[in-house]
C-alpha cells in the first residue's frame, strides 16, 4: 500500500489537489460557513449573528473588566436579552410586517449588541445616543435595558440617529417609551 502512496505523490496533479487541499483546510470550513450563510441569509447590513459559549465568556470578561462589575452579573444580563421572549416576538413580528422583510433574518441573533445591553444594564446611564440605527436592533434592545433599569428606579432614555427616514421600525411598542429616533444628519 506504500508504494501505492509514493507512486501517487509523484504524480503531479494527483499531488497538487493534496496539497491544495492541506493547505486551504482551514480556509475550506470557513468557505462552507460562508455559502451556508449565503444560502440562508437575507441580510446585507448590519449582519446579525449568534456568539457562540467562548465568545460570549470572553466579551463577558472585557465588559466585567472595564465596567468592574461582576463576571456572573454580566453574564446573567447576557440571559436576561436572550431569554426575552416578549423582545424576540415584537421583534420578528416588526420585521414580518416591514418592507425590510426581504432583508431580514427569520431568528433574532444580537450578537455584539449583547454587550451593548450589558453595559447600558450595568452603567444606568441616564442617556444613551446611538448613530446610525438601521432597522433598530440595537435601538430596541438598548431601550429594553433601559426600561428594565427604569424599573430598577434608574430611568433612561434613548436618541438613535439616522438620515434614512425608514430606519428604526423595530423601536416601536413599549420600547418607543424608552426611546427616540432623529431622522436627519446626526452632525
Amino acid at each position: 500500500m506504500r508504494w501505492f502512496l509514493r507512486i501517487l505523490k509523484n504524480i503531479w496533479i494527483i499531488n497538487a489537489v493534496r496539497r491544495f487541499f492541506v493547505a486551504t483546510k482551514y480556509y475550506n470550513r470557513k468557505l462552507l460557513q460562508i455559502l451556508r450563510w449565503t444560502y440562508n441569509s437575507h441580510e446585507d447590513t448590519n449582519f446579525t449573528y449568534y456568539l457562540n459559549r467562548n465568545n460570549l465568556y470572553y466579551l463577558a470578561h472585557t465588559i466585567s473588566i472595564v465596567t468592574g462589575a461582576d463576571i456572573k452579573l454580566v453574564l446573567s444580563y447576557f440571559n436576561e436579552a436572550e431569554n426575552d421572549l416578549l423582545l424576540k416576538a415584537g421583534i420578528l413580528k416588526a420585521t414580518r410586517n416591514s418592507t425590510f422583510r426581504r432583508q431580514s433574518d427569520t431568528e433574532v441573533r444580537f450578537g455584539k449588541r449583547l454587550a451593548w445591553y450589558a453595559f447600558a444594564r450595568i452603567l444606568k446611564p441616564e442617556i444613551i445616543v446611538e448613530t446610525g440605527v438601521d432597522k433598530g436592533l440595537g435601538s430596541v434592545l438598548l431601550c429594553s435595558a433601559l426600561l428594565r433599569n427604569t424599573k430598577e428606579k434608574f430611568p433612561g432614555k434613548y436618541y438613535g440617529t439616522d438620515i434614512n427616514p425608514e430606519a428604526g421600525f423595530l423601536l416601536n411598542g413599549k420600547y418607543k417609551e424608552a426611546g427616540t429616533i432623529l431622522y436627519g444628519d446626526s452632525i
